[in-house]
């Protein structure tokens, strides 16, 4: 889901039980939530997590221009756990992470408006407030 609804991508086994998929473009640090779903050799669909839709994995979206794949998620081992390849705290989506993105941060600041997410770009750890955490989030990535 990318503000406006979950689409569905195929994901392509590459073997070893990898496999991969491409989502739909957006702009550097943009929210994406996603699952999956599969049906098995009987015919049973299996859901990952295991209450999707309603719980769901979320990462940001962005890469350097050297790498081909925006982000690779081991889904047994990290449970929504988001993995950026563009900096934290990116929010202007320069690449960089600097003073124009602290005052989106402080001008976002307090409880987040609904639906959240989207609706907070600030909302660095994904709690539906922009706070403490994510002004230290944003520092860690300053450029």
């Amino acid at each position: 889901e990318i503000g406006g609804g979950f689409q569905t991508a195929l994901m392509q086994d590459l073997g070893d039980d990898l496999f991969e998929a491409t989502f739909p473009a957006t702009t550097c640090g943009t929210l994406v939530r996603f699952y999956f779903s599969a049906e098995t050799s009987t015919a049973e669909l299996v859901l990952n997590p295991l209450l999707a839709p309603s719980v769901v994995y979320n990462a940001l979206s962005g890469f350097p221009p050297e790498t081909e794949s925006a982000f690779a998620l081991e889904v047994e081992t990290h449970l929504g756990v988001t993995q950026v390849f563009c900096p934290v705290g990116d929010l202007d989506g320069d690449g960089l992470v600097t003073i124009n993105d602290m005052l989106i941060l402080l001008e976002e600041w307090g409880e987040c408006q609904e639906p959240c997410p989207p609706s907070c770009a600030a909302d660095l750890d994904g709690d539906c407030n922009v706070g403490i955490v994510d002004f230290l989030l944003l520092l860690t990535n300053w450029s």
